[in-house]
C-alpha cells in the first residue's frame, strides 16, 4: 500500500513538474511572442509613418504636377498671345511703313508744286506770301477790298488779273495731282461771328466770281481774258469757296491779334494723294 502511495506521489510530482515546465515554456513562448509582437508593432509603426510620408510626398507630387500642368497651360496661352501680338505688331509696322511711304510721296508732290509756285512768282512784282510747307498763298484783304467791304477794289482786280493766271498755270500743269483749290476768306475779330462769317464768305466769293465765275455783281463779272473756256471748265471742277469768320486769326509777337494781317484771302490746294491717305486707301 505504501508502495502504491509512493508511486502515486511520484506520478503526481512528475506531472506537477511537467506542468510547471510546460507552463514555463509557455511563459517563455508568450514572452517571445510578446517581444516579436512588440518588434512587429514597432516595425508596423515605422512602416505606417513611412507610408504617410510617401502619401504626403505623393500628394505633394500630384499638387506639383497639377501646378505644372496649370503653369504649362498658362504658358501656352501667353505664348499664343505673344505670337498674336508679334503678328499684329508686324502688320502694324508694315502698315506704318506703307503710310510713311505714302505720306512722303504726298510731301514730295507738295514740295514740287510749292517750288513751282515760288519760281513762278519769283520775278513777279506781286507781293505773294507762299507758305513753304503747305503752299498756301495769302492775299492781303486790304489790297483787295476796302475796310468792311466785300467789293473788289480796282487795285484788287489788277492784283487778281496778274495773280490767278500765274497761279493756275502751275495748278493746271499738276492737275493729275491736285484734287481741290480752296479760296478761303478770313476776317478780324471785330464784330460778331455771323457778320464776319458773311463778310469772309462774300470776299472769298467775290474773288472766285471775278476770276472764274459767271455772275455779274455790281457790274463785276468774270474776267474773260484770264482763262480759256477749256481752262475755265477744268478750274471750276476743282475750286471751292469757304469763309472762316474770325477763326484762325493772326497774332503779333506780343500775342495780340493783328487785325490787318487777319483780314486776308488764302488760296490753298489739296492733293489727290491726300484724299487717299484720309480715306485709308
Amino acid at each position: 500500500m505504501a508502495a502504491m502511495v509512493l508511486v502515486f506521489a511520484l506520478i503526481i510530482g512528475f506531472t506537477i513538474y511537467r506542468a510547471k515546465e510546460d507552463y514555463e515554456n509557455i511563459g517563455r513562448e508568450a514572452k517571445e511572442k510578446d517581444w516579436i509582437l512588440l518588434k512587429q508593432g514597432q516595425e508596423l509603426d515605422r512602416l505606417t509613418g513611412r507610408l504617410k510620408e510617401m502619401e504626403k510626398k505623393m500628394a505633394d507630387a500630384q499638387q506639383e504636377e497639377a501646378e505644372t500642368d496649370e503653369f504649362l497651360q498658362e504658358y501656352r496661352a501667353l505664348a499664343e498671345q505673344n505670337d498674336s501680338l508679334m503678328k499684329q505688331n508686324e502688320e502694324l509696322s508694315d502698315s506704318l511703313r506703307e503710310l510713311e511711304e505714302k505720306t512722303e510721296r504726298v510731301y514730295a508732290i507738295r514740295r514740287d508744286i510749292v517750288e513751282e509756285l515760288e519760281e513762278e512768282f519769283s520775278d513777279s512784282d506781286l507781293e505773294v506770301d507762299i507758305d513753304p510747307e503747305s503752299g498756301t498763298v495769302c492775299l492781303d484783304s486790304n489790297i483787295l477790298f476796302a475796310y468792311d467791304d466785300f467789293r473788289l477794289s480796282n487795285v484788287g482786280k489788277e492784283t487778281l488779273d496778274n495773280f490767278f493766271p500765274a497761279y493756275f498755270s502751275v495748278i493746271l500743269r499738276n492737275y493729275d495731282s491736285v484734287s481741290e483749290v480752296i479760296i478761303e476768306g478770313h476776317a478780324d475779330d471785330r464784330g460778331d461771328y455771323s457778320y464776319n462769317m458773311n463778310l469772309s464768305q462774300a470776299r472769298a466769293f467775290a474773288v472766285m466770281n471775278y476770276c472764274i465765275g459767271d455772275e455779274v455783281i455790281d457790274g463785276v463779272g468774270v474776267n474773260d481774258e484770264m482763262f480759256s473756256e477749256d481752262e475755265l471748265r477744268v478750274i471750276r471742277e476743282i475750286v471751292t469757296v469757304n469763309g472762316r469768320s474770325y477763326y484762325d486769326l493772326i497774332y503779333d509777337d506780343g500775342g495780340n491779334v493783328d487785325a490787318d494781317a487777319s483780314r486776308r484771302v488764302e488760296i490753298k490746294f489739296r492733293l489727290r494723294a491726300e484724299n487717299v491717305l484720309l480715306n485709308g486707301e
